[in-house]
């Protein structure tokens, strides 16, 4: 699941998420972790700029190292 900003896209790899959870406690603007499901979603279809130091600290914070976040062209 990815979302796109205006040059950068937020990816969960569902094959890595392990369902931590710790995505959602960075930004639960961004992330969601559904009861029913063991896999992290991106959740938003536009992070903004305010979000970008949460979102790195997600990725950071990832213990499965399942999130990244690419250029768009990418």
């Amino acid at each position: 699941m990815s979302v796109e900003s205006s040059g950068d896209r937020v990816v969960v790899d569902a094959a890595r998420c392990q369902g931590y959870g710790m995505c959602v406690g960075f930004h639960d603007g961004v992330f969601d972790l559904s009861p029913t499901s063991s896999v992290a979603t991106v959740i938003r279809d536009r992070i903004e700029d305010d979000d970008r130091a949460d979102v790195q600290d997600a990725i950071l914070a990832c213990p499965a190292q399942a999130i990244s976040l690419t250029s768009r062209g990418s």
